[in-house]
């Protein structure tokens, strides 16, 4: 297994596949709805649909930036969309199909990756934009990402009953 396939299998695991930490994101989103995932059980925390919204913006640079071979910048509004004040559950089917139309296109762009490109530099370093390094610490962090995140929404779930 090369390190591109131990990449994109760390991705692919991380939303819908057997992972070592816990349930993936597509575990943990299944049966949700839309008013639990627009609660706030904890104060000051993100619900489950900001989380979801987070993510997907963040799988979405991602497979931008490895489609590139260039650290493109995140949009600070992109960053944490909001979730719609109103919550429906329309709205939060289209959060899950953006999230998932999210992860493929990441994967897609993985596949259109070649070995070499695994180490194609991604501009300077810089924490809050996730640049910096390789292309392999981009796709390891979406990884370790969707793993962090996932652990919020496990957590957020169990405070709901």
């Amino acid at each position: 297994m090369t390190a591109l396939d131990l990449l994109r299998d760390d991705l692919a695991r991380s939303y819908d596949g057997d992972t070592w930490h816990g349930d993936p994101l597509h575990v943990l989103l299944d049966g949700l709805g839309a008013q639990t995932a627009a609660s706030h059980p904890v104060a000051g925390a993100h619900s489950v649909w900001e989380i979801v919204l987070h993510l997907a913006s963040w799988m979405e640079v991602g497979a931008l930036r490895v489609a590139a071979r260039s650290a493109l910048p995140m949009d600070p509004a992109a960053d944490w969309p909001p979730a719609p004040l109103r919550p429906d559950d329309a709205a939060w089917a289209a959060a899950l199909r953006r999230l998932d139309a999210a992860h493929q296109a990441l994967l897609s762009a993985v596949d259109g990756l070649e070995e070499r490109d695994v180490w194609t530099p991604l501009g300077p370093r810089d924490r809050a934009q996730g640049t910096g390094g390789p292309v392999a610490y981009l796709l390891s962090g979406l990884a370790q990402h969707a793993a962090y995140h996932g652990g919020q929404i496990a957590l957020l779930r169990k405070g709901r009953g």
